[in-house]
């Protein structure tokens, strides 16, 4: 043997030494080119695989990569299952890139920076519990690809669908209105703006007035009596100023009708709260409404 050919296996020797180390940083798995590790645990190659702006359903659990200690798992939200959209990756070895790889129904383990990915892919911070400069251990299952154009016929169908209920919540308001006022026997007539005020008690103290800082306690009701928000729930009062559109025109309207240690009962048309659009998820477009109101206090009063 020459002394080129003893160089040449030195050499090749040392590069096999050299990739099996590299290999072995985390047994079992594969490493891409751009320095993500993989491994899969059930492919299935026949199906559809994500493509980007994919909206993707997973099941998923992080790990710290070094000692396999659980911080986080979809198996603990309410589904067990979380959707996410797929982008193009945000630095090298992401774990778009191994989502990319994956098949609908496959699952596999996936190493990474933690550092980057939650700089990076969540552009958040590391959290603090979490050590920083080591890896991140993502194990997850691909249960569903919503694709781009799926999304958009979703999305399309959605919005037709937010039309025709607006339209239909629209045309019935008028009927909604005045079933709630035969049922609850109100007597009430309806105010230039075409709200009803109902006064319940009537408080001994200083009347509210426009640029006042008013403090109440409320509870908020749709017409079919569903609940949305109360700050007697919260045990919170609420607190704005009188008259400067901090709150739906209902309430300012309302509010000033008010003396400290009233309450009353506001029924508005949807023009007085949240009008065409609502207020997602829980009031629809075109819904009147129904707010028990309490003045507790008025601030600078003159």
């Amino acid at each position: 043997m020459t002394k080129h050919f003893y160089s040449f296996f030195i050499f090749a020797a040392a590069i096999i030494l050299i990739s099996a180390c590299k290999e072995s940083k985390y047994k079992g798995f594969k490493e891409t080119e751009t320095g993500l590790y993989y491994k899969f645990v059930n492919t299935n190659k026949e199906s559809i695989q994500p493509e980007d702006s994919s909206l993707i359903e997973v099941a998923l659990s992080y790990y710290i990569a070094e000692n396999d200690s659980l911080f986080f798992s979809t198996k603990d939200i309410p589904g067990g299952k979380m959707k996410i959209g797929l982008f193009p990756s945000s630095y090298a070895g992401d774990i778009m890139e191994g989502i990319r790889m994956m098949h609908l129904g496959d699952s596999a383990i996936f190493i990474t920076s933690i550092d980057s990915f939650f700089i990076k892919t969540a552009q958040g911070e590391v959290p603090p519990e979490l050590p920083k400069g080591k890896d991140i251990k993502i194990a997850m299952k691909l249960l569903d690809i919503q694709t781009i154009a799926q999304r958009r016929m979703t999305q399309k169908q959605q919005i037709e669908e937010n039309t025709r209920t607006s339209q239909s919540n629209m045309e019935m308001e008028p009927e909604l209105i005045a079933d709630y006022i035969n049922r609850k026997s109100i007597t009430a007539k309806p105010t230039a703006s075409g709200m009803y005020y109902i006064e319940n008690t009537k408080g001994n103290g200083p009347k509210a007035k426009v640029g006042q800082t008013v403090t109440v306690h409320y509870a908020g009701f749709l017409l079919n009596g569903k609940k949305f928000d109360s700050s007697y729930d919260r045990d919170q009062p609420f607190t704005f100023k009188l008259g400067a559109g901090e709150v739906i025109g209902g309430w300012d309207e309302g509010v000033s009708y008010m003396n400290v240690g009233t309450i009353a009962q506001f029924l508005l048309p949807s023009q007085l709260a949240y009008g065409a659009s609502g207020s997602a998820p829980v009031i629809p477009p075109f819904s009147p409404l129904v707010f028990d109101v309490q003045l507790l206090k008025i601030e600078n009063v003159k």
